[in-house]
């Protein structure tokens, strides 16, 4: 996909427009466990909002914790908590990331969804994430 900057897979469209990244994850999505990747931000661009809509709930025995962050497992964007993902519905940020990533980002930066439930297995579960950013080349 063309990004306008040479050399960098994140995402821009030279454009004065809300940005975009986002994935499905499912209860057996590969490698959720460890993190699997939304998308990467370019370097500069401001993450403005998160949002998960929870299809249909997961049901792990204990918890159900769903993250979003810049490493695998990290709740940089979203902690786990704020998203609750054993309820079908849509969640989202104030408009705002969470404390780790705010400000602009020093440089291109990848961001990742977490699944890592707790007690017995779940057997259902899937969301949509949806990550927001600013970005002014």
């Amino acid at each position: 996909m063309a990004t306008g900057t040479a050399g960098t897979t994140a995402r821009d469209l030279n454009m004065q427009v809300k940005h975009t990244i986002a994935r499905t994850l499912a209860y057996n999505t590969a490698g959720a466990a460890t993190g699997v990747v939304v998308g990467a931000i370019p370097a500069g661009a401001i993450v403005t909002c998160w949002n998960v809509h929870v299809t249909t709930a997961f049901n792990a025995g204990t918890t159900n914790p769903i993250a979003i962050g810049t490493t695998g497992t990290g709740a940089d964007v979203a902690a786990a908590a704020s998203i609750t993902s054993a309820t079908a519905g849509a969640y989202s940020s104030a408009n705002v990331a969470a404390a780790g990533a705010r400000g602009a980002l020093p440089s291109d930066t990848t961001i990742y969804v977490s699944y890592i439930p707790t007690g017995t297995a779940a057997t259902t579960g899937a969301a949509v994430v949806v990550v927001e950013y600013a970005f002014i080349g």
